[in-house]
Order: C-alpha cells, then structure tokens, then sequence
C-alpha cells in the first residue's frame, strides 16, 4: 500500500498538471501577416488619441503593417502586437499616414487589447525600434 507521502506527491504532480494545461488553453498566441480586419483595427485605434494608454508619449502614423501578433484568451480579451513601418508625427496626424514626405520614419511596435465584452480598444504602448530608425 503507498504511503501517505506518496499519495500527497501524487496529487500535488495532478494538480500542477492541471493547472499547467489551463494555463495553455486559456491563451492562444498566433503570429502571422494581418487580416485586412486587424490592419483596420490597427488604423482605427492609431487614430483615436482618446483610447491610448496616458504614459505614450510617441505618437506615429503607420504606413505599412509587417505583422501581427494575437494573443486571445477566453475572457474576451485580445493582445496585438504589430509590427508597422512609419513616422513619428504629432498628435493631430496620428492613424494611417498621408502621402507626403515625413522627417523621422521607421518601424514600430504597437501594442493594442480588444475587449469583446465592452467592444473597446486601448493602444497600451508605442515603441519605436532604436536600430529602424531614418533621418
């Protein structure tokens, strides 16, 4: 018959386990080239200042859209991390860039969440890549 000790590291190992593979299903990471629907989601919250983060201080216009990055968990909740090339402008130009020539461009990375629940987005950080940049 096992002893008690045994039993209780038995357990404790099922358990990590579990929590272990809840962990996994409860977020999903997906890398890929954008749907036109995220390229979308990118430009409309680039462009409304009013869903980004106070602490951004970067604001850019993004010409194209290398790649995005998906996190989804089950709450409801999405993760995006886009790679963009664009410009730092101010803050009145900020979305898709227009088509004249801008003084600092490069390549980006934006960090939005999607909220399905509450049908909100927050542009939660702007990052502009120190090895991407031209004069």
């Amino acid at each position: 018959m096992p002893s008690l000790g045994a039993f209780a590291s038995s357990l404790c190992l099922m358990l990590l386990a579990f929590s272990t593979s809840e962990a996994t299903t409860e977020s999903k990471v997906v890398k890929a080239k954008p749907t036109k629907a995220e390229t979308n989601l990118l430009y409309d919250a680039l462009g409304d200042l009013s869903v980004y983060s106070p602490d951004i201080d970067t604001y850019v216009c993004a010409k194209v859209v290398w790649s995005v990055k998906k996190w989804t968990s089950s709450s409801g909740v999405t993760k995006y991390k886009f790679s963009v090339h664009g410009c730092v402008v101010g803050d009145e130009y900020v979305g898709r860039c227009l088509d004249y020539p801008y003084v600092l461009f490069g390549n980006f990375d934006v960090f939005i969440t999607s909220d399905t629940k509450t049908d909100s987005l927050a542009v939660t950080s702007v990052k502009l890549r120190p090895d991407r940049v031209t004069q």
